[in-house]
């Protein structure tokens, strides 16, 4: 079974960029994580290398992935800043 098949009911449309894991809670691309994350790294040189592009970690599935991939896990990001107590 392909990924896309994977995405059941809970899947966004393939154009809809906000639903890509880039766009996720549990998305993470700083280099500096990555290279805290991910043991060995920095000897193969950096996580701020262009070849990485941006590529990160799901911290839910434990998986280093491309932030165009998506699942039916996807949560949208809180907006920096925002106030969960304020309405």
């Amino acid at each position: 079974m392909n990924w896309l098949a994977r995405l059941g009911a809970k899947g966004r449309p393939a154009g809809d960029e906000l639903a890509r894991c880039g766009a996720c809670r549990f998305f993470t691309n700083d280099a500096l994580g990555l290279e805290a994350a991910i043991p060995g790294l920095r000897s193969l040189g950096s996580a701020t290398s262009s070849v990485r592009s941006d590529d990160g970690l799901c911290a839910l599935h434990d998986q280093y992935l491309g932030a165009r991939r998506c699942c039916a896990d996807f949560q949208e990001r809180e907006a920096l800043g925002a106030d969960p107590d304020r309405g």
